[in-house]
């Protein structure tokens, strides 16, 4: 059974003194945000060149943000392995799959682009579908990303509206966020993060456990 609450007091208990390593590496996926979107977008604009810039972006965007969030989630799966402390390396060391982080964000978004040029609805509810494909991926990088997305929409079968109502739940710490230009999401990203990582096991034991997937389907 889905339970969001649940997922969160874990994560608040998981990253008790643990916190350093995930402000880190928060931190470097703040800067890259910035570094990617802020100064850049305007005065691309300023310029007159949007439409060539968003381009530019989405390259920019998919090989650095696929990279960066396979890296982030590989902390945090590391983190939900074991109590122990962890150092900074173990989230350097995820960039060492860059290439399948980018390839996976190639296809998530191209399936995700291609299911919303029926209808929005239908882009939303596949993107859902396909979250899992990172935490998957983190486990195992040389699964495959179109193993890993195969995957993904089986954990996410049934649960596709909780997951969404769970990312309901966060729009509070992500307004904050904003609203300190990106401080807040400091403390907020590690926090989220570790929930969504606990709901992935949690999904995870489930289809294992409904013979929907084996274990050797996560390469275990």
């Amino acid at each position: 059974m889905f339970d969001r609450k649940r997922y969160k007091k874990i994560a608040r208990l998981q990253l008790n003194g643990r916190r350093t390593v995930t402000v880190l590496a928060s931190l470097v996926v703040l800067a890259l945000a910035y570094l990617l979107i802020v100064p850049g977008g305007r005065s691309a604009i300023s310029r007159g060149d949007a439409a060539r810039f968003r381009y530019l972006i989405l390259l920019l965007w998919a090989f650095v943000w696929g990279s960066v969030f396979l890296a982030y989630t590989y902390l945090f799966t590391a983190l939900s392995h074991t109590t122990e402390v962890l150092s900074f390396k173990v989230f350097v060391r995820g960039f060492s799959y860059w290439l399948t982080g980018l390839l996976a964000y190639l296809w998530n978004f191209l399936w995700v682009t291609l299911w919303s040029a029926l209808f929005v609805i239908p882009g939303i509810v596949k993107s859902y579908a396909y979250s899992q494909m990172y935490f998957v991926l983190a486990e195992n990088p040389g699964i495959g990303v179109g193993k890993a997305m195969d995957i993904s929409k089986v954990l996410t079968f049934g649960h596709k509206s909780d997951l969404f109502i769970m990312d309901l739940s966060f729009i509070g710490y992500l307004i904050l966020s904003a609203l300190t230009g990106g401080i807040f999401f400091l403390w907020a990203g590690p926090y989220i993060m570790m929930a969504k990582t606990n709901a992935y096991h949690d999904m995870k034991d489930e289809a294992i456990r409904s013979g929907r997937l084996t274990k050797e389907d996560f390469g275990e």
